[in-house]
C-alpha cells in the first residue's frame, strides 16, 4: 500500500464520531454541541464556514428526527466522518438515525406563511448531496455531505 492510500485510509478510520441523545429539543442541542466540539477537534473551529454549515445540517436533521422520527423513549443517533475524495474536495458526512423507518423524509414547497417545512431545503442548500436509507424496518438514516474545500 502506498503512503497516500494508507494516509487516506488512516484518516477515514480516525475521523469518525458517534453520539446519541434523547429525541427532543434538548437532545438535538446536545448533538449539535457535540458535533461542534468534534469539528473543532478535527481542525474546523466554531466560526469556520464548514463548522457553521455542519451545525445547521445537524440541527435540521436532528430536529426532523425528533419531530417526525421519534417513538416513545427513542433516541436519535448522530454519526459524522471526514470523507477524503480524490475526485472532489473532501466532505464532512453527517448521518442522523431515528426510530421511524416507515416515515420517509420529504422536501416540500411550504407557503410563505408556513412556520415549518423548510429544513430539508436548507440541508439541500448547504450540502453537496443528501439522501436517506432504511435501517431494517424500525429505523432510517438521513445523511448529508458538506463540502470542505
Amino acid at each position: 500500500m502506498d503512503t497516500s492510500t494508507h494516509r487516506d485510509e488512516q484518516r477515514r478510520t480516525l475521523c469518525q464520531f458517534a453520539c446519541e441523545a434523547e429525541a427532543g429539543p434538548l437532545g438535538v442541542r446536545r448533538l449539535r454541541t457535540a458535533a461542534g466540539a468534534q469539528l473543532a477537534a478535527w481542525g474546523w473551529p466554531a466560526r469556520s464556514d464548514v463548522a457553521q454549515a455542519v451545525a445547521l445540517v445537524v440541527a435540521e436533521l436532528g430536529a426532523n428526527a425528533a419531530t417526525h422520527g421519534a417513538r416513545g423513549g427513542a433516541v436519535i443517533v448522530l454519526r459524522m466522518g471526514v470523507l477524503p475524495d480524490l475526485a472532489a474536495p473532501e466532505a464532512v458526512r453527517v448521518e442522523v438515525t431515528d426510530a421511524r423507518g416507515d416515515v420517509a423524509p420529504r422536501t416540500g414547497c411550504p407557503s410563505a406563511e408556513a412556520v415549518c417545512g423548510r429544513g430539508l431545503l436548507l440541508v439541500s442548500a448547504l450540502a453537496r448531496r443528501w439522501g436517506w436509507y432504511r435501517n431494517g424496518v424500525e429505523a432510517k438514516t438521513v445523511w448529508a455531505e458538506v463540502a470542505v474545500g
